[in-house]
């Protein structure tokens, strides 16, 4: 693991982008886990990613994708669209699933045909959670649902979610 200080958001965008583009010209079909949230958006240049393929790192569970407030959304139109990524380059899971164990084991073999993870671009919380692992002794492997903390449960995507979180 490399450490690089950055002066600012760009300089930390600019970095990660020619990290990430460097990698996608040695393997052009890789397949990258996208977080939501606002840090990485800087690091998707249109036009360099055209055979990429992108799996959905988080979500709130227990509510629609097509909820304003949901990762889907935001990955829809912040990084697919943009990058003009199709469904079949996107592995995406049912947040609002009756069976949610059964949907992380789908999201698990989709990564297992299609993967493995080649490049993985996270935010780190508040409190210090990356994609939603809140810090913990040790990180759960796979594709899971996590129990969050109130003060992630209080993040501003939450503001205005139209049904109720999973919290169990």
């Amino acid at each position: 693991m490399k450490i690089y200080n950055c002066s600012d958001y760009d300089e930390m965008s600019d970095l990660c982008s020619d990290s990430v583009v460097s990698s996608l010209k040695e393997n052009p079909g890789s397949l990258l886990c996208a977080a939501t949230g606002n840090s990485p958006l800087g690091v998707y240049e249109p036009g360099t990613f055209e055979n990429l393929n992108i799996i959905k790192l988080d979500e709130w569970g227990g509510i629609s994708s097509e909820d304003p407030n949901s990762c889907e959304t935001f990955i829809q139109q912040n990084i697919l669209g943009p990058l003009h990524i199709s469904d079949k380059r996107y592995i995406s899971f049912d947040s609002d699933s009756a069976s949610p164990e059964q949907e992380c084991d789908r999201v698990q073999q989709e990564i297992q045909k299609k993967g493995p993870i080649d490049i993985c671009i996270l935010g780190l919380g508040k409190n210090g959670h990356i994609g939603f692992n809140e810090p913990a002794d040790f990180l759960t492997p796979n594709c899971h649902m996590a129990k969050l903390s109130e003060e992630s449960l209080q993040h501003q995507m939450t503001n205005g979610m139209k049904t109720n979180l999973l919290t169990d």
